[in-house]
């Protein structure tokens, strides 16, 4: 049980990882309207 909780909890770390890194790359324009919203408040 043990390995097996371990293995999904890792699956799903991956997948975090890989889904920002889809966001990043699929969205790079969020990030200068986050930075003009930074500045604007």
């Amino acid at each position: 049980m043990l390995s097996l909780v371990s293995f999904t909890i890792h699956v799903l770390c991956t997948m975090k990882v890989i889904l920002a890194i889809l966001d990043k790359i699929a969205h790079p324009s969020l990030s200068p309207h986050q930075q003009n919203r930074k500045r604007i408040k």
